[in-house]
């Protein structure tokens, strides 16, 4: 009898997703990390206004982030903690979907023009992919698809920091309008472009958050790996701590300026505080020194941590049940 040896166990075909499908699964994972750390990035979003050049009333309202927490927490209950949580859910849809969706495209994208380049200048064999991460590469693709999805969710950050800087305006949580209410009354009273605003910081910001978190994040899980670790929650794990720790020093200078950019009204056609970027990067150095750029540090890591971690952990975990159930 001859056996069909074709027909023997073969090794599982890693399932091909279109970017698309990659967009839903890495947003969906975002946007359930968002539910668990909005309320320390209301907090962040407070603190790093406070004390700004040119408000009426710039006395430090909160001391520091537990303050602050205890003081939002009293004085608006959980709606001012989870405040603007609706567009932040969307951004968090429209940024992280584009990044970790279209991550590994574009760093294919990059491989290959490198590998075409090297093999174009007699740089090396660029014959088959390489054992290791190109760092280089990895910061580049992480970079560009932060970049792209600070652009296309920039309306819903806009629309979140107004929302979540709202106790200036009122003192009673609820009293505050609906998301879609904010947005229509920004469009209505400073244009199309108050939800686009601070959009060059935040690509800059998410250009450099993209670079720095991905790649990190790519290289750990490598060296995991090869430590021994299974490809598992454990590896996930200590990878996206890692990533986490580099991510809040390299953002939250940005971090800074995109939110005081977004929360800026225009009146009579002029913005308020800030004519550009730039102008918000002199004000904020002249007036208050290097610290004012790193306002809010506390609460970034305190959610950029748990964020990033449940961010990968609930992504590695979606790829896996979606290849499993063929999708």
């Amino acid at each position: 009898m001859v056996v069909d040896n074709t027909k023997l166990v073969r090794p599982p075909v890693p399932v091909q997703r279109s970017p698309f499908k990659e967009f839903f699964l890495g947003g969906s994972a975002t946007m359930m990390a968002c539910l668990f750390t909005h309320p320390i990035e209301t907090i962040k979003t407070r603190m790093q206004i406070q004390g700004e050049v040119g408000k009426l009333n710039p006395q430090v309202v909160y001391r520091n982030a537990f303050h602050a927490f205890y003081r939002v927490a009293r004085d608006e209950g959980i709606r001012g903690l989870q405040g603007g949580l609706p567009p932040a859910l969307l951004f968090q849809l429209a940024l992280n979907g584009t990044r970790l969706g279209f991550y590994s495209y574009i760093k294919s994208f990059y491989t290959n023009a490198w590998d075409s380049v090297r093999l174009r200048f007699g740089l090396g064999s660029a014959g088959g992919p390489s054992s290791s991460p190109n760092a280089f590469i990895n910061l580049a693709a992480g970079a560009t698809s932060g970049m792209c999805g600070a652009f296309l969710g920039s309306p819903f950050f806009s629309v979140k920091v107004r929302q979540q800087t709202m106790f200036c305006q009122t003192a009673q949580a609820s009293q505050r309008p609906s998301s879609w209410a904010v947005a229509k009354e920004m469009v209505r009273g400073e244009g199309f472009s108050s939800l686009y605003r601070g959009v060059p910081a935040a690509m800059l910001r998410m250009g450099m958050g993209g670079a720095v978190q991905l790649a990190t994040y790519d290289q750990s899980k490598h060296w995991a790996l090869q430590a021994g670790f299974r490809d598992g929650v454990s590896a996930h794990l200590a990878s996206s701590m890692i990533a986490g720790l580099f991510v809040v020093v390299a953002m939250n200078p940005m971090d800074v300026v995109t939110t005081r950019l977004y929360n800026q009204k225009v009146v009579s056609g002029q913005p308020r505080l800030y004519n550009s970027m730039l102008d918000c990067v002199v004000k904020t150095a002249r007036h208050e020194g290097i610290k004012g750029f790193y306002k809010g540090l506390l609460p970034h890591y305190l959610r950029v941590g748990p964020h990033t971690t449940l961010t990968f952990l609930f992504w590695e975990q979606a790829k896996r049940l979606a290849s499993q159930a063929g999708f």
